[in-house]
């Protein structure tokens, strides 16, 4: 805990002496020369007069000629990571039906800029113009929600149903149907704490790191919602940009999601590695059944999303100061749905993709099959994962570092006042290249297999070893520190050799000190919070949590028909209804939804058995010392295990298939005559 305090400590102190990125200009007097940011006419009054469209411009304004010599200071200004570029601004017109026209849309807003800009010796372009449209009801909208009514009604029945029942088991294949959908049985499912699992019990940390990066990812999002608001002080959003904790948490955001890819990869290894240590392989058939069962299970709640944000969801959300948003979206579903049904949404631009989001659950299926076939070759022809690993992690690191050199990136995607602006943040190229590719965050899957392999290979030891003593340090120093050399804005040769290493380095940092907490070198108050058995629990609801907590982020705004004033209490204040609101929708589809499907997804789909392995223990007294030994007889088994010839790390026990057993030394004690012992394979 000392390690833990001391560390954080000094890094915290030690970020209050980085200079914020950007350039503090004090130009008040050039600032008074342009047009505020935002704008809006009065959407009520607009929309009284049915004749009227309420539309949202995004400007530009041209460069004067002569150029004067402040434009050099606004361009400067613009190329920093805390102020807004001046030279663009948006606009909220009502507009005639009558110029429905794109032409004579278009010359009477620019008419009505012209007036604006007139006093300021300005001219300016308009870039994109979007107008609310007027929604009607189709009739998938009314069929959708008939479904939903109907299927609540089922639900409801069915848990009534399965209450009556009792704690009898189903008498038939119709009620076992049922009892699927019973929300306490699926509650109570959600809801276990201590199960017979026995690397579910090691790696409660998982559980709860999941719920807190899910928290603080909702809570990024919330940042950036604001970020994309029509507001009346802009400055304040420049200055809090200027706040050096301001800046190390928007760094933070761009790693979060490196957690989720690095647990995800490493509980598929240990999967694996069980299966192949209980069958003595892992086939080809046994890797399209794992992938099988994942993508059936994530297709409901897919499903259920697309067409909700296809259709109720832009009448129910769409407000005067989010429309263009939320027809964005909306527009993605209609025509790209295919894409986050089959898990290819990460091969859209930002702007393309239904539910945006989603470009993460499309990358980590990804993951998800090149895991299992890095596996596979190395259970199958006997590679050294060590050896294997580290090329394609070098590998990944060069490609990620030429990327980086030839688009000029920056060390990380640099979140700034004007690329979040919502005309700009979902088409920012950085946003593709750093943040949503697959090779920018493949390295981080890598680093969960080998923790996988890892744990595999130590998880039943009871022996500490040397190194693992230092896992309080990685957990303490890596994350803080990546975040910390990510915060200062760095590009040509420095991006280059850091950036492609700084995603890796935070993953392991995370999951060294999640290996640390199964491992027990992590105790006291963190192992408390890492274990907290709430956080555990709703650890369990984080994947419909991350799904649906968009729809209440970012409908921010559907109410409002003004300029929204910046203030740090009213952000805090919606940052706390967000976080609940979004695990309420979570808990819920989690229980109606998501769990169902995975009831019906291991009734129907095929499962991989597990064969049960017999060691045979003659359990025979020392007539010379009196003790109890074992006499160990799985002589086949044994040269299975061992036949694969895979060294995962060094001090191996000569016995292969103990090292992640429960030690026969122990049950033998307890055994008089002789036992048959199963092999300890589980499924996560």
């Amino acid at each position: 805990m000392k390690v833990l305090l001391a560390t954080w400590f000094v890094l915290g102190v030690g970020a209050l002496n980085i200079e914020a990125n950007g350039l503090f200009i004090n130009c008040t007097y050039i600032l008074e020369k342009f047009p505020p940011i935002y704008a809006v006419e009065d959407f009520s009054q607009c929309t009284k007069i049915h004749e009227n469209d309420y539309c949202i411009c995004h400007v530009e304004i041209n460069e004067p000629v002569p150029r004067p010599q402040y434009w050099n200071e606004i361009e400067l200004r613009s190329r920093s990571f805390t102020h807004f570029d001046r030279k663009y601004f948006e606009r909220g017109i009502c507009v005639p039906k009558k110029l429905r026209l794109n032409y004579n849309r278009l010359r009477y807003i620019e008419s009505k800029l012209g007036e604006e800009l007139k006093s300021f010796n300005l001219s300016a372009n308009v870039r994109e113009v979007i107008c609310k449209e007027e929604q009607q009801h189709s009739s998938l909208e009314k069929y959708f929600l008939c479904a939903i009514v109907l299927y609540l009604i089922f639900i409801v029945y069915a848990t009534i149903y399965e209450r009556k029942s009792g704690p009898l088991k189903p008498d038939s294949k119709l009620d076992e149907w049922i009892f699927c959908f019973s929300v306490s049985a699926n509650w109570k499912k959600l809801t276990r704490y201590k199960t017979a699992n026995s690397d579910f019990n090691r790696l409660r940390g998982i559980q709860a790191v999941r719920f807190y990066n899910m928290t603080l990812v909702i809570f990024c999002h919330t940042k950036l919602s604001w970020a994309q608001l029509f507001v009346s002080n802009p400055e304040a959003i420049e200055q809090a940009y200027q706040h050096i904790f301001f800046q190390l948490s928007m760094v933070l955001d761009v790693f979060l999601v490196q957690t989720f890819f690095v647990v995800s990869s490493w509980l598929l290894t240990n999967h694996v590695l069980e299966i192949h240590g209980a069958n003595g392989r892992f086939t080809v058939k046994d890797s399209m059944i794992l992938l099988l069962n994942r993508v059936v299970r994530y297709f409901p709640t897919l499903l259920f999303m697309v067409v909700l944000f296809r259709t109720p969801a832009v009448i129910l959300s769409t407000g005067p100061l989010n429309f263009d948003l939320v027809y964005m979206n909306a527009r993605a579903c209609r025509h790209n749905w295919w894409a986050t049904l089959f898990h290819t949404s990460n091969l859209l631009h930002p702007h393309e993709i239904c539910n945006m989001g989603t470009w993460y659950l499309a990358i980590d299926t990804q993951f998800y099959i090149i895991t299992m076939i890095i596996l596979y070759f190395i259970l199958k022809w006997k590679f050294n994962p060590r050896k294997i690993l580290l090329v394609l992690i070098i590998s990944t690191v060069i490609f990620n570092a030429v990327i980086t050199f030839f688009r000029n990136l920056d060390i990380i995607l640099r979140l700034s006042p004007e690329n979040t602006k919502r005309h700009n943040f979902f088409r920012i190229p950085e946003l593709i290249w750093q943040y949503t590719s697959f090779y920018f965050n493949w390295s981080t899957s890598l680093v969960g297999i080998g923790m996988g392999i890892l744990y595999f290979r130590t998880k039943n030891l009871n022996e500490i070893m040397k190194y693992e003593k230092y896992y309080p340090w990685a957990f303490a120093l890596l994350p803080l520190t990546v975040v910390y050399v990510a915060s200062v804005s760095l590009g040509g040769i420095s991006a280059v050799l850091l950036g492609p290493i700084l995603k890796p380095l935070y993953a392991v940092g995370i999951a060294l000190g999640l290996l640390g907490l199964s491992r027990k070198t992590i105790g006291g108050w963190i192992k408390n919070i890492c274990e907290w058995k709430y956080a555990v629990i709703l650890g369990n609801f984080s994947y419909c949590t991350y799904i649906f907590h968009f729809s209440i982020v970012f409908a921010r705004g559907g109410g409002v028909n003004s300029l929204v004033q910046v203030e740090f209490l009213s952000f805090i204040k919606s940052a706390i209804a967000d976080i609940i609101c979004s695990w309420i929708i979570g808990i819920f589809m989690a229980v109606a939804l998501e769990q169902p499907a995975n009831n019906i997804q291991k009734m129907l789909l095929p499962q991989i058995e597990k064969k049960m392995r017999v060691l045979r223990i003659n359990v025979v007294e020392d007539k010379v010392g009196g003790n109890v030994r074992d006499q160990m007889q799985a002589p086949q088994f044994a040269q299975n295990r061992s036949s694969t010839g895979v060294d995962f790390f060094p001090g191996k026990p000569k016995e292969p298939w103990l090292d992640h057993c429960i030690p026969l030394a122990t049950l033998a004690t307890s055994v008089k005559r002789s036992a048959n012992l199963e092999d300890c394979g589980y499924q996560l």
